[in-house]
């Protein structure tokens, strides 16, 4: 399929099988080669989330987990926040993988983000910082599968 594009996006094949200009199987392949790279595996970026989830869960977040969660058939006294709720990389870190088409709860969390800066007059370093909330999505033991 040319598109005439320097940049081919998943619209834009999706586009192309209901035109007709490409067959679904030649989509697919398409479509596997723009899938993102970010989720590759990375045993320490894993054990920081890991880490992260155990330690930063705000307890603002135990309301909309927990409900969300219910609403899709898990028994509350189930969702355990931190024990057996955690995000992607988390659950790869305890040796289990989120089964594909799995759908998380979005929940906001606070990161900490720090700066090093040197004071040009004298020298010295400084580290300052903020809280910044970001979004994050979470999984439930149900929704994963031991990593063979």
């Amino acid at each position: 399929m040319s598109t005439g594009f320097a940049y081919v996006t998943r619209d834009d094949i999706l586009k192309g099988v209901k035109d007709g200009a490409i067959s679904p199987d030649e989509a697919i392949g398409l479509l596997d080669s723009i899938r993102p790279t970010y989720a590759k595996r990375d045993p320490e970026k894993d054990r920081e989330a890991l880490a992260s989830a155990r330690g930063n869960f705000s307890m603002s977040n135990f309301v909309p987990v927990i409900s969300e969660f219910a609403a899709r058939g898990i028994p509350v006294d189930e969702i355990l926040p931190k024990e057996n709720v955690f995000t992607y990389r988390a659950w790869r870190a305890l040796g289990r993988q989120v089964r594909k088409g799995e759908k998380g709860v979005s929940i906001g969390v606070w990161r900490p983000i720090s700066k090093e800066t040197v004071d040009e007059a004298t020298g010295e370093k400084k580290r300052t910082g903020r809280t910044l909330c970001v979004g994050a999505t979470v999984f439930h033991i149900s929704q994963t599968d031991p990593i063979e």
